[in-house]
């Protein structure tokens, strides 16, 4: 057999075990330009209202309480863990997702992606659950929390 036919065929074999190596470790290219949020709360702003959700789902500054007929605009800032704005979360790839569990009492109407209007429909208690959606993920990477919303 001649020499550079032996050293063709190694190479060969040396390429499949190269690709099946490469294979099994389950990277892919959306890994690297794709990262994950790192979200210690969110700041929810609704008219002159401040709550704030723990990534443990403890709400402070609750209820949100709306006044019918006004439908107050609520927006979200997540934030790291030192408190900052998480520039990940704030990314291309994110947006609030905001649903009420109750539509005959709440709506919530997007504008942006982290944006929308809270519409009350009629006096009563329900919640308004809350979480940082990764569109591109297809996942939640903070929440969902609910948050109690008290309509007049």
């Amino acid at each position: 057999m001649p020499l550079a036919s032996l050293a063709g065929r190694h190479l060969l074999a040396l390429t499949l075990v190269g690709l099946v190596a490469a294979s099994a470790c389950g990277w892919t290219p959306t890994d690297v330009g794709d990262p994950e949020a790192s979200v210690g709360s969110v700041r929810l702003t609704v008219g002159s209202q401040t709550i704030t959700v723990s990534n443990t789902g403890t709400v402070t500054g609750g209820p949100i309480t709306i006044t019918r007929p006004t439908a107050p605009t609520i927006s979200a800032s997540f934030l790291n863990a030192a408190g900052s704005q998480d520039p990940v979360a704030h990314g291309g790839n994110f947006q609030l997702n905001a649903t009420p569990a109750d539509t005959s009492t709440l709506t919530f109407t997007r504008t942006s992606a982290f944006v929308g209007t809270l519409t009350g429909v009629a006096a009563g208690t329900t919640n308004l659950t809350v979480s940082l959606f990764h569109v591109t993920g297809s996942d939640n990477d903070f929440g969902p929390f609910p948050v109690p919303v008290t309509v007049n």
